[in-house]
């Protein structure tokens, strides 16, 4: 355990970014679960330094193992960033930043996106089928149906009542636990998807940053993960009586028939399978209830998450349908 990470100067002179004497045009904290700051050079050019934190509660090593993965794959990198420096012993990793670094991309409507969105995801699913590795975190909200005490443990009040409160949901918990079942861990998955979570480059190809949550696991949650995030669209834009069939049909049909034109790990034209990555679609929804009941977003937005999941699941032939090929 580092108890005093080193400095992003510190770290660029080991890695020989910067030269011994050289100095830095200017450096960000852009921190949150990790310490990350973007660093620009004299000369303009830019990197990524993220450390662990002081308090050294979330482990960068899934992050780390999956660049280290990445660094003889090539498939696998074309779809991140390329690391500078891989540092698992002092928990440090640096990359060169991509051209919208620390800019916060902005909530998309887009069909052609969420399309090439999932080619990037059967991508990364393609190129590491079947390869040993960690499991990913992510997996975790599937225990919350039998196991809420541990998955509050650590949690705010909040988030451990959402936990509670959701085990206690018949429709919520039974499909959680099916998809326990049914989960198979077969390739990396990113584990955590989001918007922000994908930077578009000059020529239209997308990378995959921030892998936290990154490890082995069933690509039918990634898969899921982009399913739900057009209803997660709806509801940041504050349209919490959305029917998402109505408004997000076209950009989650999009990004099941991008996923299967990249030639993805799940058959699509598999009903159970279909049915499983609906579930896994409600069960992100719910990950991001904790989530944003973790930060105090409570009230009128986490029921509407649940509201959404439980629509899902109640309509789950529909979206099976939806993302049939």
């Amino acid at each position: 355990m580092i108890s005093s990470p080193p400095s992003p100067a510190a770290v660029l002179r080991a890695c020989s970014w910067i030269g011994a004497e050289a100095g830095l045009a200017r450096v960000r904290n852009l921190s949150s679960s990790h310490t990350v700051h973007i660093v620009t050079r004299a000369d303009g050019a830019e990197a990524i330094v993220k450390r662990l934190q002081e308090s050294g509660q979330r482990s960068l090593s899934p992050e780390l193992f999956v660049y280290r993965l990445a660094s003889w794959n090539p498939e696998l990198a074309a779809l991140l960033p390329k690391a500078l420096h891989i540092d698992e012993a002092a928990q440090v990793l640096v990359l060169e930043a991509l051209p919208t670094e620390g800019r916060r991309l902005p909530v998309r409507d887009d069909p052609a996106f969420d399309r090439r969105a999932g080619q990037a995801i059967a991508a990364v699913h393609r190129a590491t089928t079947s390869l040993g590795m960690l499991p990913s975190l992510a997996a975790g909200i599937l225990d919350v149906a039998d196991r809420p005490d541990d998955a509050a443990a650590g949690r705010s009040p909040d988030a451990a009542a959402l936990m509670h409160r959701i085990a206690d949901d018949a429709l919520l918990a039974e499909a959680l636990r099916k998809a326990k079942v049914d989960y198979r861990i077969s390739c990396l998955i990113h584990g955590d998807l989001r918007p922000d979570h994908f930077v578009e480059m000059s020529d239209g190809s997308l990378r995959l940053i921030d892998w936290e949550m990154g490890g082995g696991g069933d690509p039918a949650l990634d898969l899921g993960a982009a399913i739900a995030e057009p209803v997660l669209d709806l509801l940041r834009r504050g349209d919490y009586e959305a029917d998402w069939m109505d408004l997000a049909a076209g950009r989650i049909r999009a990004a099941a028939e991008g996923y299967a034109k990249g030639g993805g790990a799940i058959s699509l034209s598999e009903a159970d399978r279909r049915a499983h990555v609906a579930r896994l679609a409600a069960a992100r929804l719910l990950h991001v209830a904790t989530e944003w009941a973790e930060t105090g977003q409570l009230g009128k937005a986490v029921d509407a998450v649940l509201d959404q999941a439980r629509s899902l699941l109640a309509r789950q032939s529909d979206l099976a349908d939806l993302i049939a090929p």
